[in-house]
């Protein structure tokens, strides 16, 4: 996250300070070379992150450019505690924080003039119950690196309870009660994975928080039990899965540094194998689409699997290349190698191709060996296109979840179908309830911004002015447990 700039007053020394070597339990007033909140404030490309909550936040310095308006000289009157909008799990809607992942408060600071600013920093936090959950004060040790602490205002659940989180600054007072909930599971996206080498997979975690799935990927601290750099890597902070060289089992392990022994409890690992592939498919994407065929204009994408002696299979769809003997009918997209668009007629035959000689003749390079794919005919077809049509309609998602909606095509007066869903643009009617993603890789996945239940008006549009094809469907956003009565619609503005 970048933060925004604009006008802000906080103290000149950042909130993030490093250890000391000689005590690791006091810290040093500030980082060397760091540069002032108000520089801070001035440049969006600042980049420090701190990993805290769901991922990378930048925590020690976001919350001061987050408050509109300067005091100019007036003198402060009044001192206020509100969650910090770019983190939590759920925003700054409610008082609650969860175990296993921090959070951060603000304390605001309002002038006789109505202009306001960050305090965080300045005043001195406290909590009523440290049992239940702690603050900090830029003094509370990062578990990943003991070089780097918490931000001020920074809430770290410890404990289910309730406690209150006071500031103090020159006789003003704020308080903020916080409620502590577990979580009420961590899940792993696989137990076992096979990967060929020069190949990634990516782990991932997530995280059921109060009846949603949240995804917890970067909030974890990932490695190998026994790593083994001549067989594979693993982002610590990503959980991606770097092939190197046949070998292993290796066991992959996520951890959240903020509840070791409830994420120990869970067993959060994954075997992990590298093997040359036995076999490779290559499969299309649109399954029922007649004779081969795809329409002149469009694109698919089509899928590439390895296949493996011990019954694993890896996606290597983005990571393989696919050839087509006639370039003119069907091509591959090269960046994005399993899509291929139809540039005109024609008929091709595509394959899939692992492995083989890199053209890099480096001393210890050593290639895998060639596996290639079965054959996949295509046709390109010349078709006109009469109309669109969204599918599924008047559906329903889960309040912050995703999901896939299609545009599909009819041609020549109903003759043949096809999906268009990356050929057409998609919109919200309101982008603060639900966004709509377009083009190759996002067409048509919709994704709820809020944890409340609501709905909007989602349209797909091909090409434009007095040509252009359209059709629109209403989309409900329903909260976990949430009675779910008659069909999705839109309200009628009044």
């Amino acid at each position: 996250m970048h933060a925004h700039s604009g006008n802000c007053r906080s103290d000149p020394r950042s909130s993030l300070r490093p250890h000391s070597n000689s005590h690791r339990r006091r810290m040093p007033r500030a980082l060397p070379e760091i540069q002032t909140m108000e520089n801070f404030c001035m440049s969006s490309s600042t980049h420090i992150r701190v990993r805290i909550g769901l991922g990378l936040m930048m925590v020690a310095l976001l919350s001061a450019c987050d408050i509109q308006g300067i005091g100019h000289g007036n003198r402060i009157e009044t001192l206020t505690i509100q969650k910090a909008t770019a983190t939590g799990l759920f925003g700054n809607s409610d008082n609650t924080a969860y175990l296993c992942f921090s959070d951060k408060l603000v304390a605001v600071g309002t002038f006789t003039d109505g202009g306001q600013a960050d305090y965080s920093s300045r005043g001195h936090w406290t909590s009523s119950n440290p049992a239940v959950i702690k603050v900090s004060n830029g003094d509370i040790q990062l578990p990943t690196d003991e070089t780097l602490a918490f931000a001020s205002g920074s809430i770290i659940p410890v404990a289910e309870g309730t406690a209150t989180i006071s500031v103090d600054f020159v006789g003003l007072h704020a308080s903020y009660d916080v409620t502590v909930k577990p979580i009420e599971s961590l899940t792993l996206n696989q137990s076992s994975i096979t990967l060929a080498p020069e190949t990634s997979t990516a782990l991932s975690l997530s995280a059921q928080v109060a009846g949603y799935e949240i995804n917890a990927t970067n909030a974890a601290a990932w490695s190998f039990d026994t790593p083994d750099d001549a067989v594979a890597s693993i982002g610590a902070g990503t959980g991606k899965v770097t092939a190197i060289a046949v070998g292993g089992p290796l066991t992959a392990r996520a951890e959240l540094p903020l509840c070791p022994s409830y994420v120990a409890a869970q067993g959060l690992t994954a075997t992990v194998n590298v093997a040359v592939p036995e076999s490779l498919s290559l499969e299309r994407e649109f399954t029922d689409a007649p004779n081969g065929e795809l329409v002149v204009g469009t694109t698919e994408a089509l899928k590439v699997a390895a296949h493996f002696a011990d019954g694993n299979s890896q996606d290597l769809s983005l990571q393989v290349p696919v050839s087509s003997d006639n370039v003119d009918a069907v091509v591959s997209l090269g960046v994005l190698p399993n899509y291929v668009s139809a540039p005109a007629a024609g008929q091709a035959n595509l394959t899939a191709v692992y492995g083989g000689d890199d053209g890099i003749n480096t001393e210890g390079d050593t290639d895998p060996p060639e596996v290639s794919s079965n054959v996949l005919s295509l046709t390109a077809v010349e078709r006109t296109l009469d109309s669109i049509s969204i599918t599924p309609k008047n559906s329903r998602v889960t309040a912050l979840g995703t999901i896939q909606l299609e545009a599909i095509g009819s041609y020549d007066n109903g003759a043949a179908t096809q999906p268009v869903t990356r050929s057409v643009t998609w919109a919200s009617s309101d982008t603060s309830i639900v966004t709509a993603g377009s083009g190759l890789l996002f067409g048509g996945i919709m994704q709820s911004q809020k944890p409340e239940d609501g709905a909007v008006t989602i349209t797909a549009t091909y090409g434009s002015g007095d040509t252009a094809l359209t059709d629109e469907t209403a989309l409900c956003v329903s909260t976990p447990g949430a009675p779910v009565t008659g069909e999705c619609s839109v309200p009628e503005t009044p």
